[in-house]
């Protein structure tokens, strides 16, 4: 019942972007061939429980350097997960991967896939930050994988209606198993990562933070 709800939920967002989408003229196939594959499942055990949490990662290297959000891989007393695994969009491989980093000043973390790549990566990130009323896109997973056995990343297209240099807010659909989806621009560059909604499980007013938070926890050695 909860799927079939953010699914109708899903139907209805994407129904009223599409006018918006015909009237901005962006190609919204081309974001997603471009960098669907780079988008993967992160699932995550705590030493605490055998239960697995999913959320979103994506690929920025073809060394599988994933970015996601910190909440996904370190609960609220800062313990970080025992166990990570990679499912890429489009895969039926679960790849193991380690925790690098997790940013203090910002809901992002970095983690290695262990296996050998090459991986696909997204196609880069945005020179500028992006401005309010620009549209955007999301490739991540709404409503989680599961038991599925081949997962396929959702594009879900929006718009932004306000930005600064912390936060995006953005109006389009987001739900559980999405947080750590990357945000691209009409060119299909990554302009920032989310965060999550402000309506619970699922939202239509979400938040993410800016691709320049990203790029600095990269650069950190």
């Amino acid at each position: 019942a909860r799927l079939s709800a953010l699914q109708a939920q899903y139907s209805t967002v994407q129904r009223r972007q599409r006018n918006i989408e015909t009237a901005q003229g962006v190609d919204y196939a081309a974001i997603q061939r471009a960098n669907m594959a780079a988008v993967a499942v992160i699932v995550v055990r705590f030493a605490d429980t055998t239960q697995m949490f999913e959320g979103t990662a994506f690929s920025v290297s073809a060394q599988g350097l994933m970015l996601t959000n910190r909440h996904t891989v370190a609960n609220h007393d800062g313990e970080q997960a025992r166990d990570v695994a990679i499912r890429f969009s489009g895969s039926t491989d679960v790849l193991p991967a380690h925790i690098v980093r997790v940013a203090l000043d910002a809901d992002l973390a970095i983690v290695q896939v262990e296996s050998a790549g090459p991986f696909p990566t997204v196609a880069g990130f945005a020179p500028g930050p992006v401005e309010a009323g620009a549209p955007i896109a999301l490739l991540g997973f709404p409503g989680g994988c599961g038991t599925c056995e081949r997962p396929r990343a959702k594009l879900v297209s929006g718009s932004v209606t306000s930005a600064s240099d912390s936060v995006l807010e953005i109006d389009a659909f987001s739900g559980t198993g999405a947080s750590g989806s990357p945000i691209f621009d009409r060119n299909g560059l990554v302009v920032g990562v989310l965060l999550g909604g402000r309506g619970g499980a699922s939202s239509t007013e979400i938040i993410g933070v800016p691709a320049r938070r990203a790029q600095a926890l990269l650069a950190v050695k």
